[in-house]
């Protein structure tokens, strides 16, 4: 055998063996995407066991209250199951509680919950509270801070109300975080379909 016969075998190898590693690097990268990817998954399914992405209706208030004390974000909504603006803030509020799995939603009718409509001075509904932390960071009576139109809003109003309290996180990670890890997933995906084409060459209520 020649030397250029065994200089061209030893570049052979060593490019075969740099395949190996590539090969490897992205499988390590693809099952660790897919592990971020089922802890994620399975993180969000706990959220949502434990009442987070709608809104929760409750009969006791004493339930709120601890609820109220014991998780970091919570929007509470007082109302009457049998007004139309109530039933109407209950279908906004489930459109963003979808979105925002770090925020408790709740809804309880004012009449289970004599104590806390006086104590929160409730005169007119719908009646939505907000705390952080334990403490009040915002109300919305009526429609008033979505432009008071009798006719409704648009959810988007409500979620900067929201937003703007500090009771929703800035955006909707969990969807950004979902994207990131699909995208990062598919990339890997190209990168060993390109790998493989290159080897074969191919009105408000008063209460």
């Amino acid at each position: 055998m020649s030397t250029s016969d065994e200089s061209i075998n030893e570049l052979l190898e060593e490019l075969e063996q740099e395949d190996e590693r590539n090969d490897d690097f992205i499988d390590r990268y693809r099952a660790q995407r897919m592990q971020e990817m089922h802890d994620y998954f399975g993180s969000i399914q706990r959220k949502k066991e434990e009442g987070f992405g709608k809104v929760n209706y409750m009969d006791n208030e004493s339930q709120v209250m601890k609820i109220t004390t014991s998780t970091a974000r919570v929007v509470i909504h007082f109302e009457l199951e049998t007004f139309k603006k109530c039933q109407y803030m209950d279908e906004k509020l489930e459109e963003i509680a979808r979105n925002y799995l770090s925020t408790k939603f709740i809804s309880i009718s004012v009449e289970n919950a004599p104590f806390l409509v006086e104590k929160l001075g409730i005169k007119v509904l719908p009646f939505v509270i907000c705390y952080l932390n334990g403490n009040e960071c915002e109300r919305i009576i009526g429609f008033n801070k979505m432009g008071n139109d009798p006719n409704g809003f648009r959810t988007s109003k409500l979620e900067g109300v929201l937003m703007r309290a500090g009771i929703l996180e800035r955006r909707p990670q969990d969807a950004d975080r979902i994207s990131n890890l699909r995208i990062a997933n598919k990339n890997t995906d190209l990168v060993s379909k390109l790998r493989e084409k290159n080897d074969s060459d191919t009105s408000d209520l008063d209460i």
